[in-house]
This record gives structure tokens, C-alpha cells and sequence, in this order.
């Protein structure tokens, strides 16, 4: 049995693209926060990187910008370091052989949900963990999936805190997401509120009355729901325009899951990220680790790897290394 670990990339990138983390973790001048931030997960101690699935799941431009000029509109635009990052990440962890996804025209939410939909009654796979922010995700939690969050400002979400993890000011039923981001919205997706709280609770408590609240967690049960509702002809036209915004997308992905890892090309690009930590272990400089050796490796990688942005930074001047220090000419031995 497997588990299996669904990332969410704009989050850790975002998460390490932030003020006071985006410079710190620079490697050779190149901006490596997020991508410190998104492999650094790999290290956690209840990963078994030898049994466990992990996949790397990336944005590309919604069709729900086609469908309403306001879905996220109030978002701040993406930075150029954010950007460089993921183009670099996406193909770091393709070349690392983890599983990468990402489908023109959804977000990441909709395959994280897709890819969950297929396999959260799988005998073979034992628990789902979904690393990000976003708690439109938290759509997927079961007693199977958690969301585990990636900024110790926002909550894990599991079954036991749902209610009250899901919102900062109001308690929502377990498995009610989906009719949540209908009726009451998000602030961050700057779409207006159709029903008060008042109202929404008396929805979801007559909708429990009649069903078990885990079909409110399955798309193709809401679009029905969705139909039942009553309201004025304006009311209906809103909330059926907000469901195709909100409605996560059940597209037919060919999830052909693999753990095919390249030990050797993990173990490079994580020494790469992590130079500053061997050099305190070591004891030196982290400039004492930037040897020439190194600039010629990135300077390689960033040849395979071809993005024509790439700017990397590295000047072939000496390093400046105390003379009672010994150059370390191969960090190998020390991973």
C-alpha cells in the first residue's frame, strides 16, 4: 500500500517567493526560494520517498477567466521571480522522475481534485496528503485525505477540525465546500456574496436532512443540487454562473502514477538548494561551497534545462576563502 502526496506548486512557490524568504535562499544569484521551499518537503520524516507517490502539480491559465472578467481579479500578478521558478522547478522535478502535471486551461485545484476523485477509494493507496494553502482544496478532505498546509499561518485541514479550519470567521459543515464558494464566495477569487450566512445554513442543514453531506463533496451530485435550488430568475442565473466558475473540472487525465526516481539527479538538485545548510554543518563559508566545479555543474544544468531567461549570476572572480580553510571541491561525501 501507498500514499500518495499531491503538491501544490503556486502555493510552495508563493509560500517561498515572500518577503523576507525570496532573497535568502538565492543559490549562485539564481532566486531558489520557492523552489527551496517545494523540495524541501521531500525531507519530511514521515516520507518514505521509497514507497511513497508524490506529485507536482502546476497552474496554467483558467477557463474561468473566459468565463467572468472578475474571477481573481483583485490578485497581485505573478512576479518574474516566481515565474523563473516554476518554469525551473517543472522541469527540475520531470528530470528528477517525480510525477508533474499541469493541463492548459485548469488549475492546479482542478487536477489535485480529479487525480484525488480517482483514487480516494483505491485499496492500494493508504492515506492522500495534499500540501498547499488554498482551502478550496480542503474539498477533498475524507477520512482518507488530509490538506496539510505549507505556511504556519493557515491550518492544517483534516475531518476533525473541517467546521472551523475552512474559515476565518464562519463555521462550515464538513463537505460543504463546493456550495460554500457558490453561495457565500472568497474573498481572494473577488467574486460577490449571492447568500447570507443565515441563509446558507439553512440550506446545507435541509440539503443533510435529505442526503449524507459526503455527496456535497462530488461534483456531478451538485450540478443536480445546484438545479434544485429556488430563487428569483435573477437569483438562479447568478448561482448557476457561480457554479461554473466554482465547479471543480473532472477531466479524463491519464494519471499513470510512478515512482521512477532518478537517485542521481535528485541528489544534484538538492545539493544545489541545500548549500547553504551543508556549509553551516561543515562549519564554513557558504561562499567556501561556490567552487568552480559547482559553477560549471549549474552552469550545465542550466544548458540542459534551456530556458533562455536563466540568469544564474555567477562571475568567474575568486571567492574570497580564509587561508586556514580547506576548499571543499566535493560536497558528496557530506550529503
Amino acid at each position: 500500500m501507498v500514499n500518495l502526496h499531491l503538491v501544490d506548486c503556486s502555493a510552495t512557490l508563493h509560500n517561498g517567493c515572500s518577503v523576507g524568504r525570496s532573497r535568502s535562499y538565492d543559490c549562485c544569484g539564481f532566486p531558489t526560494g520557492g523552489i527551496y521551499e517545494t523540495l524541501r518537503l521531500l525531507n519530511r520524516r514521515d516520507i518514505d520517498l521509497s514507497r511513497d507517490v508524490f506529485c507536482f502539480i502546476f497552474d496554467r491559465k483558467s477557463f474561468r477567466k473566459d468565463l467572468s472578467t472578475a474571477y481573481k481579479g483583485n490578485r497581485k500578478r505573478a512576479t518574474k521571480r516566481f515565474k523563473r521558478q516554476a518554469q525551473l522547478l517543472e522541469q527540475m522535478v520531470d528530470k528528477m522522475g517525480f510525477n508533474n502535471f499541469a493541463i492548459d486551461g485548469l488549475e492546479s485545484d482542478d487536477i489535485i481534485y480529479s487525480i484525488c476523485h480517482k483514487y480516494k477509494n483505491n485499496p492500494n493507496v493508504g492515506k492522500i496528503v495534499i500540501y498547499g494553502t488554498d482551502r478550496d482544496l480542503a474539498v477533498n478532505v475524507s477520512p482518507k485525505c488530509t490538506l496539510r498546509s505549507t505556511s504556519s499561518l493557515v491550518p492544517d485541514v483534516n475531518m476533525q477540525n473541517f467546521p472551523y479550519a475552512f474559515s476565518d470567521t464562519e463555521v462550515v459543515p464538513f463537505n460543504s465546500t463546493l456550495l460554500y464558494k457558490t453561495l457565500r464566495a472568497d474573498r481572494s477569487d473577488g467574486l460577490g456574496v449571492i447568500a447570507s450566512p443565515q441563509e446558507f445554513t439553512t440550506i446545507v442543514n435541509k440539503l443533510g436532512k435529505l442526503f449524507p453531506l459526503a455527496n456535497l463533496a462530488d461534483v456531478n451530485f451538485m450540478d443536480n443540487i445546484i438545479q434544485r435550488l429556488s430563487g428569483t430568475p435573477e437569483e438562479m442565473q447568478a448561482i448557476n454562473e457561480r457554479w461554473n466558475i466554482v465547479r471543480p473540472q473532472l477531466v479524463d487525465i491519464e494519471v499513470n502514477l510512478t515512482n521512477n526516481l532518478d537517485k542521481t539527479n535528485c541528489k544534484f538538485y538538492c545539493d544545489m538548494l541545500f548549500l547553504k545548510t551543508i556549509a553551516k554543518k561543515l562549519g564554513v563559508p557558504y561562499e567556501a561551497c561556490i567552487t568552480k566545479k559547482w559553477r560549471d555543474k549549474l552552469t550545465q544544468l542550466a544548458q540542459e534545462i534551456r530556458l533562455e531567461d536563466i540568469e544564474l549570476g555567477m562571475k568567474e572572480q575568486e571567492v574570497y576563502i580564509p587561508k586556514d580553510l580547506k576548499i571543499v571541491e566535493d560536497l558528496s561525501d557530506f550529503i
